[in-house]
């Protein structure tokens, strides 16, 4: 979904004032919004007063001439379902997408609609042929895998399917699935209680927690997961080994031993420059060598987040993997059949809900920095269907446009539940 759309999707939730002969049932209330957003022209005649405390008229004309902008004209109402008493989901026509929307109905007096929801957008007459044309034209370098797991079936879509990439918090996947390797062992437990370790920057919550707070190896990759939290990460992979949570890489990260966050981030760093040099240059046993003895240094103190802004050493301070490699972590964690970790990815489903609902479950992680960003879903459709899709956009020069490629990946989610 664009900033824009987005935006639009948070501001929309509002009251709607309409003449009760106007609200005669769902399907007029739907065309009745139609109208507004191809001729927003007087928006006080048809939002509430509270609506409009809000969102300005003139903001409110501004977010129609915006989906106007990004999809042309919208031309009709194609789908009207009540979802319940109140609330109903419409899917509205425009040139080049459908975007589909919910309205919340009250049904007393003359003022029935009290909620309106942009809740997402899909281009019409998609086709992952026109999916890979777009991630080719992206500026660095992009890829993206779409495969079935349960079947022999060739992969749905693949573009530079084994070209490894930076993937940045997405490789919490192989620290979750030795976790979850570990309990099916016998040698761990979910409820085993660990100290939590020395803190990384955000995202997440434990940075600002006690060091040595007492925590489940449960909580720490409930947090690791569903909000990408570092310091519950790397206590983790201490906890676990890092080389078991190298081995759990598929043949990816170019011989890197997994970095914690914490040294990630201080890698970038001037300072570093000379110990970031011999990393390029120093074979795998060599790397975690370095990196052991480079620990008091590698924390962080001596981090400034002002200098991660821009795109920094995306080719050696990070996690590295193609969208085969993850797609092999997905399947190996649904194969390990642990009700913990499944539940677990699925905290969090990376889509609103509304398009997470049209599956029966999926599961997610991201990740992202500076240059880089990446998508990976387990997928189970609810024509039980399983699917892996992985993609990844790195540009070492520039910021990536993180809304557009989202879009892309989720257009082609869409496309599994139309096969």
């Amino acid at each position: 979904m664009s900033t824009r759309l987005a935006g639009i999707a948070l501001a929309l939730l509002a009251s709607v004032l309409l003449p009760v002969a106007a609200w005669a049932g769902p399907s007029e209330q739907a065309e009745s919004l139609r109208q507004f957003l191809a001729n927003p022209v007087a928006p006080e005649t048809l939002f509430a007063p509270s609506f409009l405390a809000d969102v300005p008229a003139e903001q409110a004309k501004s977010v129609a001439r915006g989906l106007a902008e990004q999809f042309g004209k919208p031309l009709s109402v194609l789908t009207v379902t009540r979802r319940s008493g109140s609330v109903i989901a419409l899917d509205v026509e425009y040139d080049h997408a459908i975007v589909s929307m919910v309205i919340t109905v009250s049904g007393d007096g003359p003022r029935p609609v009290i909620g309106w929801l942009v809740t997402g957008s899909r281009v019409k007459n998609d086709s992952f042929e026109r999916i890979s044309d777009e991630l080719e034209s992206l500026p660095g370098e992009a890829a993206i895998l779409l495969h079935r797991l349960d079947g022999r079936e060739e992969p749905r879509l693949a573009y530079n399917a084994n070209k490894t990439l930076a993937i940045g918090s997405t490789f919490k996947l192989w620290v979750l699935a030795e976790l979850a390797s570990q309990v099916k062992a016998g040698k761990r437990r979910w409820t085993d209680v660990v100290p939590l370790g020395a803190p990384s920057l955000p995202s997440g919550i434990t940075q600002d927690w006690p060091k040595g707070a007492p925590m489940t190896l449960h909580s720490l990759a409930t947090l690791m997961i569903s909000i990408s939290d570092n310091s519950a990460t790397d206590t983790l992979v201490e906890t676990l080994g890092r080389d078991r949570v190298t081995a759990q890489a598929d043949g990816g990260n170019e011989g890197y031993p997994v970095l914690l966050t914490r040294e990630a981030f201080a890698l970038k760093m001037p300072a570093q420059d000379p110990l970031l040099q011999q990393l390029r240059q120093a074979g795998a046993r060599q790397r975690a060598k370095l990196l052991d003895e480079a620990g008091a240094v590698l924390v962080r103190e001596n981090v400034d987040p002002a200098r991660l802004v821009k795109p920094a050493h995306i080719d050696a301070a990070e996690w590295f993997a193609s969208p085969l490699d993850l797609v092999r972590t997905l399947d190996r964690l649904r194969r390990m059949k642990s009700k913990e970790a499944m539940d677990i990815l699925a905290i969090s489903p990376g889509v609103p809900l509304d398009e997470a609902a049209r599956f029966a479950w999926v599961g997610y992680k991201g990740g992202s920095e500076a240059g880089v960003i990446s998508h990976s879903f387990l997928i189970h459709t609810r024509d039980d269907r399983w699917y892996a899709l992985s993609a990844s956009w790195n540009n070492p020069a520039a910021l990536v446009d993180k809304d557009r490629f989202g879009v892309i990946v989720r257009r082609a989610l869409t496309l599994i539940t139309q096969e």
